[in-house]
């Protein structure tokens, strides 16, 4: 989530533009509502006062009068804000122009105020592209706030991606992970190199496609791959904070009006979004083909859905199945780039399985590999996908540790920083391939489980917890062993046959999700690969 602010010779120019269309009396107006807008936030906030007998959150170094610290978070947020956190303590209260934030970064305090504090933390804050468009009037599981139509939208939802669902569609998960690394070889000795994350998509948005409307792309220039994944990137694009600065800075809403943002929201949604999922939708009802939206069909009734509930949720599922999914294995070759000693590690482990049993392991195998277990959860906890998740809000004034947390309060739980908190994990800006050797209990489980069992916090909290965990681990597993099993990964070369590494402090904003500023590397097949 990354807040790309424009510097003040942009502002200057953009405005002396704006002057030259004849719009300095709309300028104004607006400075003039925002100022207005920032003087009354002010004066509530003044009546609004920490209660007496409750303890001050602190507030993050760095505010300016109205811009908050929207204009020293840097590149990366996270990194900043991870920073801002060590100083002040395990939560902290950050200003996004005019709004809020308390951030979290304590998974025991998180635990307390997403979980057993659930029910009046589970609101999602307004953002005009999530919950104005891309919901159709609050529908879905990842936006809405948690209403009893959410609630049955849900229930579908973790009903049909259960792992006892997921698993019968284990050779699709297997077929499609074989496609994707066959691409991945035949790209890098063709180009020399790969950049992973589109492949990776396609794997990934096959995978959630078969599975929930039985059919599937091609190739990454399959037409139906196209479309799709600019549906879904154009979605996780809109629905980050860095879209919704008008709820940040009143003063520029009427930039988005002069410059036409909300109709194109609603142009992409009406003209692009739903005409698409409608046809898929309609194809995979009058297919032959067993397929998870059929499920949602069938007890379409029982959990009270209608067409656009059910047009959201498909939604929502392949676009976090898609890119979170693509993210995390991304994130994984570039770090695998820097530690040749770790993938000889992991190819020595895949191949004592593959001697024994002639095949790579599955997902219920993964107990006989425990190092390919912990690498995967490392490469997560070392590299927030998703750093702060998807925002909460307080429903209700909110009491924990003595701290007073009003109503209408956004609430962040900040992963990054729980991921690099040394209390939790020793020596966390390391990478240590060994973290989780003694841990290889499923995601599913530990995300499930007591917050003392859990290995990271990627997939969010309590009735917001991710509901395709099981799916995304399964399809993350099925990729890394065959990757391992019969490639080596490397750094791309300069003209002088010297490796680049990735950078691996820098990143690339996606809107929800934090990608690899550099996701090019060489994916070369082994010449001693047993299969």
């Amino acid at each position: 989530m990354n807040f790309q602010i424009p510097d003040i010779d942009t502002v200057a120019s953009t405005i002396t533009e704006l002057r030259h269309h004849k719009l300095a009396p709309v300028i104004s107006i607006a400075a003039a509502a925002g100022l207005a807008v920032y003087a009354l936030t002010t004066a509530i906030r003044s009546n609004t006062k920490t209660p007496k007998g409750y303890k001050e959150i602190p507030v993050a170094d760095g505010r300016l009068p109205y811009f908050g610290h929207l204009l020293s978070l840097g590149d990366v947020p996270a990194f900043k804000l991870t920073e801002l956190q060590k100083k002040h303590g395990s939560i902290m209260k950050v200003y996004m122009g005019v709004q809020e934030w308390i951030m979290i970064s304590d998974p025991l305090m998180a635990h307390e105020i997403f979980m057993t504090k659930g029910s009046v933390t589970s609101g999602r804050p307004f953002q005009l592209y999530t919950h104005q468009y891309y919901s159709i009037n609050q529908r879905g599981v990842a936006f809405p706030n948690p209403d009893k139509r959410w609630k049955n939208a849900r229930t579908a939802t973790l009903d049909i991606l259960a792992p006892k669902n997921v698993d019968k569609f284990s050779p699709i998960l297997e077929f499609e992970a074989d496609f994707i690394v066959k691409h991945l070889l035949a790209a890098t000795l063709a180009n020399g190199s790969v950049e992973v994350i589109k492949p990776f998509q396609a794997a990934a948005m096959n995978v959630v496609l078969t599975t929930s409307l039985g059919k599937r792309a091609t190739s990454l220039q399959d037409p139906l791959f196209k479309k799709i994944i600019h549906v879904v990137d154009t979605g996780m694009k809109w629905a980050g904070a860095a879209e919704d600065m008008s709820s940040f800075l009143p003063i520029i809403t009427i930039l988005d009006i002069i410059f036409r943002k909300e109709r194109r929201m609603t142009d992409f949604i009406e003209n692009t979004r739903n005409p698409l999922f409608r046809s898929l939708i309609k194809e995979a009802r009058e297919s032959n083909v067993d397929c998870l939206l059929k499920s949602l069909y069938e007890r379409k009734e029982e959990y009270d859905l209608d067409d656009d509930a059910i047009l959201v949720t498909i939604n929502d599922i392949i676009s976090a199945g898609a890119d979170t999914i693509a993210v995390s294995l991304s994130w994984a070759m570039v770090i695998l780039c820097h530690h040749p000693d770790v993938q000889q590690r992991l190819r020595d482990e895949i191949d004592n399985f593959i001697k024994i049993h002639g095949r790579v392991p599955t997902f219920q195998e993964r107990d006989a590999v425990p190092f390919m277990i912990s690498v995967q959860k490392e490469a997560m906890r070392y590299r927030s996908v998703t750093p702060f998740g998807v925002l909460h809000e307080a429903t209700e004034d909110v009491e924990c540790r003595g701290y007073f947390i009003p109503k209408g309060t956004v609430l962040v739980s900040n992963m990054y920083a729980m991921h690099w908190n040394p209390e939790v994990y020793p020596e966390p800006e390391k990478f240590i391939p060994d973290r989780f050797m003694n841990d290889t209990k499923s995601m599913y489980a530990s995300a499930n489980s007591r917050i003392e069992n859990r290995d990271h916090y990627n997939f969010g909290w309590g009735r917001r917890i991710c509901p395709g965990i099981h799916l995304a681990e399964v399809q993350m597993f099925n990729v890394m062993v065959r990757i391992i099993a019969k490639s080596v990964i490397l750094p791309t070369l300069d003209k002088d046959g010297n490796a680049i590494l990735p950078d691996l402090d820098r990143a690339r904003d996606a809107g929800l999700v934090l990608q690899p500023f550099t996701d090019d590397v060489r994916i070369v097949e082994r010449t001693d690969a047993l299969l």
